[in-house]
């Protein structure tokens, strides 16, 4: 993207706030910002908590880690997701804590492609994550592979009427990567 994507413009407010702003309008507990050891992060709404990478340039299954951490003995659930999600909907978290049953993540899985940051977690994982990191490993999906994954495919997706609603293109599950998705996302 060539900048920080929390820190990008989007309708007046930092990408990180407007996503933070819907996890706070869609769950009961505790909201964590998970940030890089140094990183500017813009004023966060009130009753956001603001984590840090424990290890810096972990990538992103470090991020959970350190929110899982913060979630510890607060929250059974987390909902995982990336800062650049813009178009993330409240129905697809619904959907996926109502879905996860006794496994131990949800994670949507569209056209062959999963998508472990927008995803829910137990945060009983964090053993689990904190190994796979000692191992070495530094990919999100990781989690699902070696935990009870229940994988919501597009069919299961679109099938549920309150997401499909408002979501018909499931746009919940997109991410912004360059420029000229930033800006084709703006239009929407």
């Amino acid at each position: 993207m060539g900048s920080d994507k929390a820190q990008l413009d989007w309708r007046g407010v930092p990408l990180v706030v407007h996503v933070a702003e819907i996890l706070l309008a869609t769950v009961d507990g505790p909201v964590v910002v998970v940030a890089a050891p140094g990183q500017d992060v813009p004023s966060l709404p009130e009753r956001v908590e603001r984590a840090v990478d424990g290890i810096a340039d972990q990538g992103p299954l470090e991020g959970i880690r350190s929110g899982l951490e913060a979630l510890t003995g607060r929250a059974e659930l987390a909902f995982v997701s990336s800062v650049d999600a813009p178009h993330l909907r409240p129905e697809l978290i619904r959907l996926l804590v109502a879905t996860i049953g006794t496994a131990d993540a949800a994670v949507p899985s569209v056209r062959g492609f999963t998508h472990p940051l927008s995803a829910v977690y137990r945060v009983s994982l964090l053993g689990v994550v904190s190994g796979l990191l000692d191992g070495g490993e530094r990919r999100a999906r990781a989690i699902a592979e070696v935990c009870t994954s229940v994988f919501v495919d597009e069919a299961a997706l679109r099938a549920d009427a309150a997401l499909l609603a408002v979501d018909p293109d499931l746009r919940s599950l997109t991410d912004l990567d360059t420029p000229e998705e930033l800006a084709a996302a703006r239009t929407i």
